[in-house]
């Protein structure tokens, strides 16, 4: 396994572990849990982005089209992740959140982020139309992926585009609705900012660049997605010995 490959896994696997601590704590009652919450987020952003950065920065010799592989494969995992562990379930317990505050431990998970952008806190319709969006484009990009890694790359990329496109369709009605009210639903310091335009511009900006990275790949007529996957994995296989020759 390439060591950018293997540093992009954690900063994957710390993506998770900093909200996951942060709702064990807020529930165990340890902490402030707007401080939890202004550390996690924010952290969990850091990951995402050190994550993307990786294969650019830290690539060492590995070959452009395993860099090229391993940074879609890590945006496709952060858009497989946390639209169906975070936007999809808040959307179906949405009724349970409404109203949440500092002492519900039980919701910070979602609150961690809602008491920074308040519309996740009163149900706006609006917002429940979006985050539902938001699952259904995490089945997509499942799709996407499983395609990809059957080496399927035309229908891969048709599943690609078309997730960009919700993505961006659904972020810009969540940035433009609020922009419109001159912000009035975001609380007004740095973090929550932070949060708000950090976190879901993401989904603005990532699928542009990946997409991008995905269509340099298909360049290339011997490309062979699964194989440089499992390249990536250490999982490659060992040379067909024929006639006692390599």
């Amino acid at each position: 396994m390439p060591a950018f490959f293997r540093l992009q896994l954690c900063w994957l696997a710390a993506s998770f572990v900093f909200p996951t601590v942060g709702l064990v704590l807020a529930s165990a009652g340890v902490g402030d849990p707007l401080l939890l919450s202004d550390i996690a987020l924010p952290a969990t952003l850091a990951c995402w982005i050190g994550g993307l950065l990786t294969p650019w920065v830290l690539g060492g010799d590995a070959s452009r089209q395993a860099r090229r592989t391993g940074f879609v494969l890590l945006w496709s995992a952060i858009a497989i992740a946390f639209p169906l562990s975070w936007d999809l379930p808040w959307a179906i317990l949405h009724h349970w959140v409404y109203g949440a505050t500092a002492a519900d431990a039980s919701k910070w998970y979602f609150w961690a982020y809602a008491v920074a952008d308040t519309r996740f806190l009163r149900s706006e319709p609006l917002m429940v139309i979006v985050e539902y969006w938001s699952g259904v484009i995490g089945v997509v990009e499942i799709v996407f992926l499983g395609l990809f890694l059957s080496n399927k790359l035309s229908a891969a990329v048709r599943f690609f585009i078309a997730a960009g496109c919700f993505q961006f369709y659904g972020t810009s009605v969540f940035f433009i609705s609020e922009i419109a009210r001159n912000l009035a639903d975001i609380r007004p310091d740095a973090i929550s900012y932070l949060k708000f335009f950090g976190l879901n511009g993401m989904w603005l900006v990532m699928p542009a660049a990946s997409g991008f990275v995905l269509m340099q790949l298909m360049k290339d007529p011997g490309y062979d997605a699964r194989a440089t996957t499992r390249r990536l994995f250490g999982r490659a296989k060992p040379p067909i010995l024929m006639d006692g020759r390599l």
